[in-house]
């Protein structure tokens, strides 16, 4: 059995490779990280003429978060399939991403208060028990372990390599976070250059940003989820599979 786990640079070229790979595939579920701005965007622009509509955001942001959780979950599912080589099943994977929602919610949760409390204690044991516990969520997508357990199943699989999984999460994210912060800098000069640099600096800056602009900034957020969320998960579930294998 190999018990070596997959370097960092490898890990990244294997994580582009597939991102490239299965572009058109993860792209059909990331796509819907575009749908769901653009209610949001609708909504804001609708505020913005219509101001008493207001109260309607919060459900908007409600609704927002559950149907980002649910495309999240679908690409976990996708691309567990693809390492495994498995057949896709769109219609199985969208009813299973539903109900994987109220648990994934709930470990989400566990693993926040646990994280508050670490780092409320001190920010080595917060940081420990954020590496430690990074895989929880996708355990639970992939075993449907629920609750403390995926907590603890996700510890036992770092446990005695927490060093080598910082080390790759990091630089491994950081290096293809390249792209995606080069191609933000491009959309923001273009905004930018599109309504003044002053004015748009002011934009952003303001406490109480013009909904229509917050509207159109959810929109390149939106755009850019769609083309790069695909490429982390892709990382960390590449990540997720080698630990396996040593661990078997």
């Amino acid at each position: 059995m190999d018990t070596k786990l997959i370097g960092t640079w490898s890990l990244i070229k294997e994580s582009w490779n597939s991102f490239t790979k299965t572009w058109s595939q993860t792209t059909k579920i990331s796509i819907w990280f575009v749908y769901i701005g653009f209610i949001e965007f609708i909504d804001l622009a609708m505020v913005k003429f219509a101001p008493w509509m207001a109260p309607t955001y919060l459900l908007i942001i409600i609704l927002v978060g559950v149907g980002a959780l649910w495309v999240t979950i679908r690409l976990i599912l996708s691309v567990l399939k693809e390492e495994e080589s498995k057949s896709q099943d769109e219609k199985a994977d969208q009813n299973l991403a539903w109900e994987l929602i109220l648990p994934v919610v709930w470990i989400a949760l566990l693993q926040t208060l646990v994280l508050f409390g670490a780092f409320l204690l001190f920010i080595i044991p917060g940081i420990y028990l954020m590496i430690t516990l990074s895989f929880t969520q996708l355990i639970a997508v992939d075993q449907g372990i629920k609750g403390t357990k995926a907590l603890s199943a996700s510890h036992d699989l770092v446990k005695g390599r927490w060093f080598q999984v910082l080390w790759r999460l990091f630089f491994g994210g950081l290096a293809l976070s390249v792209p995606l912060f080069v191609l933000m800098i491009v959309i923001y000069a273009i905004l930018g250059y599109a309504v003044g640099p002053n004015r748009f600096l002011l934009l952003i800056a303001s406490k109480n940003p013009d909904p229509l602009f917050s509207g159109t900034m959810t929109m390149v957020n939106s755009v850019l989820q769609a083309a790069f969320v695909p490429l982390f998960v892709i990382l960390q579930v590449k990540l997720y599979k080698a630990l396996q294998k040593i661990k078997a």
